[in-house]
């Protein structure tokens, strides 16, 4: 599902929350821009079309749009490759399960004139014992999860059609 913009939803600023150096802002205009993994603010009075970009390092979460952003930076995790933010879409004390989503680029024409088109993806990561780990399949799964394996295994037979269509649901 291609799109033009490179944004989380929507291009326009939205009401979210951040924190910033420990210090939460609620009502505070937002977008993010997931092609780049930044969080841009637009500050009290400025145009539509002009915003900050947020020190990411400073940053330890955001809300916008009623979903949840993490820096995972600012987590004390055992080896990952993965930075930058990714979508908290569950948590509890035992784990929490992440979404990392990105946008690829390709350029293509569209009644002669050039574009930018960005599709969408979405990397899912469980967070557990302070270690990031990446899940793609039932296997991965049940590797976090060895006590629920009869579980998992008969979830995924049951719901192998919503993995197709729907992977967040699905997770």
């Amino acid at each position: 599902n291609d799109e033009i913009n490179i944004y989380f939803n929507s291009s326009t600023f939205t009401n979210g929350s951040i924190t910033y150096l420990s210090q939460k802002y609620d009502d505070v205009l937002l977008k993010f821009d997931v092609y780049n993994d930044d969080l841009i603010l637009k500050p009290t009075g400025n145009s539509e079309n002009s915003g900050v970009v947020v020190i990411k390092p400073n940053v330890e979460n955001f809300t916008i749009e009623n979903t949840k952003f993490i820096n995972i930076d600012k987590l004390n995790i055992t080896k990952t490759s993965t930075s930058g933010y990714l979508e908290e879409n569950f948590s509890n004390l035992s784990f929490s399960f992440l979404i990392k989503h990105s946008k690829s680029r390709k350029k293509t024409i569209i009644n002669g004139e050039l574009f930018d088109l960005f599709g969408d993806f979405k990397t899912f990561f469980v967070l557990k014992n302070n270690e990031l780990l990446k899940i793609n399949s039932k296997s991965s799964v049940t590797k976090i999860f060895p006590e629920n394996k009869k579980i998992i295994t008969e979830y995924n037979k049951e719901n192998k059609d919503v993995k197709k269509r729907d992977k967040v649901r699905f997770y």
